[in-house]
């Protein structure tokens, strides 16, 4: 994140992203998505205070559900 941060990267929005994806606007140079695939917890913990710090933003990408020894299990 200091890395971005440093070399003067932002970040999209998911709604942002959705209108690049379109084409109804143009990408910024140096800009990113940054996203968390999974949803857990330390996503929060570890992740929040330096997201918080570079003022970025992120999608969070939530596991509703697991698959274990041929069983899918829900959360």
């Amino acid at each position: 994140m200091k890395f971005l941060h440093d070399h003067d990267y932002t970040t999209l929005t998911v709604l942002l992203f959705f209108l690049v994806m379109q084409g109804k606007i143009e990408v910024p140079g140096n800009t990113v998505l940054l996203t968390f695939d999974d949803g857990f917890k330390d996503n929060f913990i570890e992740a929040y205070s330096i997201m918080e710090k570079y003022r970025f933003k992120a999608v969070n990408f939530l596991v509703f559900c697991f698959q274990s020894r041929g069983q899918i299990l829900f959360v």
